[in-house]
């Protein structure tokens, strides 16, 4: 029931359910079922940006139980998704570790390769790719002997592949697991936008549909490239925009002390920054120069700004000779 609710983006009525779910198990003692809906909670708040409240609940699980089964396991690789959505894979490598022990100790062969595939992603985030495809092809064997679904760790080592700019033997992987994202990035790198636009329109309605801020960060900036590539710069200019409003939303959530790797963080390929250096890059060609630093926006997280500096400091530091003139006469008023 819960999962229906939030399936259709109603995380209001998902959490009003599931905090009264904690409640009634609360009273009957019923530890299985608060560990659950605790995890329902941390997933929720995390699908929302809300990474804080999430790490609270997930945290609350892990502590109420100490139980080495299945719960648990399902805990400590959520708690390894969300420190590896915040950028901090020591912390994320550590839980997924841990999952992959109890994994071997309660003879579970799917969730150890699920751990396998986990610790790999934390690998790819590290750059350290050959140890990342070494992790998910041992997976792959895992689910492929015990006879279950072999998408996801296809998907996994087609995403590897095409990081490596090993595009062909990306190739197979990602068409037989058969994921939005990966096609779409797929045919970026094969230059083929139309296609890619195909895949990007259908991961952002699922994305709308289901509230996952995650596959609308993706669909947008995969989009905004889209369209780049089409040269079809306002449409582009519309999707990087959706992207940076969406990033800074999540970012706003955090504390200072949290938001060290934020951006470096990568989402199905793309690093957070993404959308605002692709912003800078189509307004500049639009020739829209003075509102290349996007003021409304980007200038509102500074340390975006600081990003497209990094990269684009040639392009932003040449003001329009009508902005030089402004900053001169608003010195000359205040001296006056």
């Amino acid at each position: 029931m819960a999962a229906a609710f939030t399936s259709w983006g109603n995380y209001h009525k998902a959490e009003e359910y599931n905090r009264e779910s904690l409640a009634t198990f609360a009273e009957t003692g019923d530890v299985q079922g608060q560990r659950t809906v605790l995890n329902n909670l941390g997933l929720i708040e995390k699908n929302r940006g809300r990474y804080s409240k999430a790490l609270e609940q997930f945290r609350k699980a892990l502590e109420i139980d100490t139980a080495q089964d299945s719960l648990r396991i399902l805990t400590l690789n959520n708690l390894g998704d969300l420190s590896r959505s915040w950028g901090d894979y020591r912390k994320a490598l550590e839980y997924y570790q841990a999952s992959l022990e109890v994994s071997e100790k309660i003879g579970d062969a799917e969730e150890e390769g699920k751990a396998l595939i986990n610790i790999g992603k934390v690998y790819e985030e590290l750059d350290r790719y050959d140890e990342a495809v070494e992790k998910s092809k041992k997976a792959l064997d895992i689910f492929t002997t015990i006879g279950v679904a072999t998408n996801w760790p296809k998907k996994i080592l087609g995403d590897l592949y095409l990081d490596m700019g090993k595009v062909d033997q990306a190739e197979a992987y990602v068409k037989e697991a058969g994921y939005d994202s990966s096609l779409g990035r797929y045919y970026l790198f094969k230059s083929q936008p139309e296609t890619a636009k195909r895949y990007y329109e259908r991961l952002m309605i699922a994305g709308q549909e289901q509230g996952n801020l995650d596959e609308l960060f993706t669909a947008y900036t995969g989009l905004g490239k889209v369209f780049e590539a089409l040269k079809q710069y306002k449409q582009a200019e519309n999707y990087y925009s959706k992207g940076v409003d969406m990033t800074e939303e999540i970012r706003s959530t955090l504390l200072p002390s949290e938001r060290r790797n934020f951006f470096a963080v990568r989402i199905e390929g793309f690093p957070r920054s993404e959308p605002a250096k692709g912003l800078v890059r189509v307004l500049m060609k639009q020739n829209k120069a003075e509102q290349s630093i996007y003021p409304s926006e980007v200038t509102r997280p500074g340390h975006l700004l600081t990003i497209c500096r990094r990269r684009y400091r040639a392009l932003i530091l040449v003001f329009p000779k009508r902005c030089s003139l402004k900053k001169q006469n608003l010195k000359t008023n205040l001296r006056h």
